[in-house]
């Protein structure tokens, strides 16, 4: 019973450190391309133009897909 209780209290302890983990290195990586766009404004403005672009195309790609299937 003690050796389970153990195992649990380990596993828990690891799961909770892996979340830990997962939260700094999104936080990293967000305050990364923050500095990144603070110290590169130009080249973060293209990187979002491509973006919107790519989110555009993907839309009407979307959208044919949708009205095919509903037969329009």
């Amino acid at each position: 019973m003690l050796e389970q209780s153990q195992t649990e209290a380990r596993e828990r302890a690891q799961q909770a450190a892996q979340e830990t983990a997962t939260e700094a290195r999104t936080q990293l990586g967000r305050r990364a391309f923050d500095a990144l766009e603070e110290y590169f404004p130009e080249e973060a403005e293209q990187r979002q133009q491509n973006n919107r672009g790519q989110l555009l195309a993907v839309g009407f790609a979307i959208g044919f897909v949708l009205g095919i299937l509903v037969g329009r």
